[in-house]
């Protein structure tokens, strides 16, 4: 059993990836990282728009407009911070982002 090449992200037939990087080691503040958040959720959401040259992916994709969030910088972050604050950050970033989904989620139908 292997993954996609995108394993960070569960994925059906035909979907493509859309996976939006973050670094919360490089923004100054915890309020900066979550303004950070709600625009790499805007253009992931943005770019399952996009249609394809395949019929299939793009059927899959209107229906899903499935993203992911990356973290990178995990070290940097708790060498500058602490794993404490790292975890309170990503909690309260997935709900932040989850928030954005609520909001925007009756635009999309």
């Amino acid at each position: 059993m292997g993954t996609n090449p995108c394993g960070e992200q569960t994925l059906e037939s035909y979907e493509l990836c859309c996976l939006v990087e973050t670094f919360p080691s490089r923004v100054e503040s915890k309020e900066d990282y979550l303004r950070t958040l709600k625009f790499a959720y805007l253009l992931g959401k943005t770019a399952t728009l996009v249609n394809t040259t395949w019929h299939e992916t793009n059927r899959v994709q209107k229906r899903n407009r499935r993203i992911g969030t990356s973290v990178s910088g995990i070290t940097n972050f708790i060498d500058q911070h602490s794993l404490d604050t790292l975890k309170n950050w990503l909690t309260e970033g997935y709900q932040h982002i989850q928030s954005w989904d609520k909001k925007y989620q009756n635009y999309q139908r």
